[in-house]
């Protein structure tokens, strides 16, 4: 599906890395274990977060916020209007014959 996905609208089958070969589970292991080892030093500091805000209401750390200013923090945003309707294209439906 993820390779044909695309193509009753006239695109191309979408291409994958690796020669769309699947990889197994201790390389997806691999690269969530390097997701997080980046996390941890972006939050300890050890790697310069910029412009990056740190807030957090849960590490108890430099960063982190007590559930009111969290909340406080959201409340500035503006309210949500109104939903807009969707358009008629959304529920059109693709059929694909790979044969």
């Amino acid at each position: 599906w993820f390779k044909i996905y695309k193509m009753p609208d006239g695109k191309p089958a979408n291409q994958f890395a690796f020669d769309d070969k699947p990889k197994d589970r201790e390389f997806a292991e691999s690269i969530i274990s390097g997701c997080h080892d980046s996390w941890k030093k972006l939050m300890s500091g050890e790697t310069p977060s910029e412009d990056t805000s740190l807030s957090n209401s849960t590490l108890s750390n430099s960063h982190s916020m007590d559930a009111g200013a969290a909340q406080a923090l959201v409340d500035q945003n503006p309210p949500l209007g109104e939903a807009m309707p969707l358009p008629d294209n959304v529920d059109k439906w693709h059929y694909v014959s790979l044969k």
